[in-house]
């Protein structure tokens, strides 16, 4: 069995155990019983939503497509995206959403399209970054101590002076990059791939950090609504705070399990706890979301895959 599987197991094997933790910790009957008396008609407000947030992805990725893979045909776009979504639900640190992004682009490279995903991810990376971890950092210091707090904020400064630094091509990090090129072949053909990232123009990176910032609030409000809908009602501020860090904690940790289930899932529990709302609430609601945005879309997108093998 090749490292890869071996991985791919690993993960299974802890989202498993976390899911069975939880629902073991949560209280199944609690579980159940928050389902039965959930408001029915926000989890379909919440399902409908799934389709803008898919549309937005589908624009991102749209925008980085026409600006730096040259590919205008949405048909072969929106199958792209598709083929993400089922590829990387099943791998680790999602690395088949890349490999099933390519596939309907015959003409262009792994590296390329591998690079303009990056590109697109980034962008809504940075907004989960920057909003998620203020709002993590003010829960931290809220309940626990603000020492907590600090090495995030602190993080947080880093990362957007490293940005800067870079978008301004400060002298000591073209040296250090020049210095990784001479030294190792992959650097080298890493940086010859990514200077066709330069065409991404600004009014196309404009385009992109809207889409992303439009696609975080959907994804945010989602969760929310989920929460109200889950607790019968409550406040809609501390749901929307909540949903901030339980997506800042999902994308940093998604490495740990498969498909992100139990990362996700243990952050709502956590964070709806301590402002006061049951930890059934926080299952379900992080259940539901991963129901609607990730795994139909990837069963679309596994339907699709094979039809196209037919």
């Amino acid at each position: 069995m090749n490292k890869n599987r071996l991985k791919l197991l690993a993960k299974i094997f802890i989202a498993v155990v976390l899911l069975y933790y939880l629902v073991d910790y949560v209280n199944y009957e609690e579980i159940i019983i928050a389902l039965k008396k959930s408001d029915k008609q926000l989890i379909i407000l919440v399902f409908l939503l799934s389709f803008l947030n898919i549309y937005l992805q589908f624009i991102k990725w749209k925008v980085v497509c026409n600006s730096l893979i040259g590919v205008f045909d949405d048909n072969k776009i929106w199958l792209s995206l598709f083929y993400g979504f089922s590829g990387g639900i099943a791998t680790p640190i999602r690395i088949g959403e890349y490999v099933g992004r390519k596939l309907p682009f015959e003409n262009t490279t792994l590296m390329k399209v591998s690079i303009a995903t990056m590109i697109e991810k980034f962008a809504s990376l940075f907004l989960v970054l920057i909003i998620g971890g203020i709002g993590g950092a003010i829960f931290l210091s809220k309940y626990y101590t603000i020492a907590l707090a600090i090495p995030i904020l602190l993080s947080i400064t880093g990362f957007v002076i490293a940005i800067l630094a870079l978008s301004k091509g400060v002298k000591f990090l073209r040296i250090f990059l020049n210095q990784l090129r001479n030294k190792f072949p992959f650097f080298q053909n890493l940086f010859m791939e990514l200077k066709y990232a330069k065409e991404l123009g600004k009014e196309s990176l404009r385009k992109l950090l809207t889409f992303s910032l439009l696609f975080y609030f959907v994804y945010i409000l989602q969760y929310a609504l989920l929460v109200l809908a889950f607790n019968n009602g409550g406040d809609f501020f501390s749901a929307i705070w909540a949903g901030t860090i339980v997506m800042f904690a999902k994308s940093f940790l998604s490495f740990i399990s498969f498909a992100d289930l139990g990362i996700r899932e243990s952050a709502s529990v956590f964070v709806l706890s301590k402002i006061g709302l049951s930890k059934a609430v926080g299952f379900n609601s992080a259940i539901f979301l991963f129901l609607f945005n990730l795994l139909i879309p990837s069963i679309i997108g596994l339907f699709l895959l094979i039809k196209k093998d037919k």
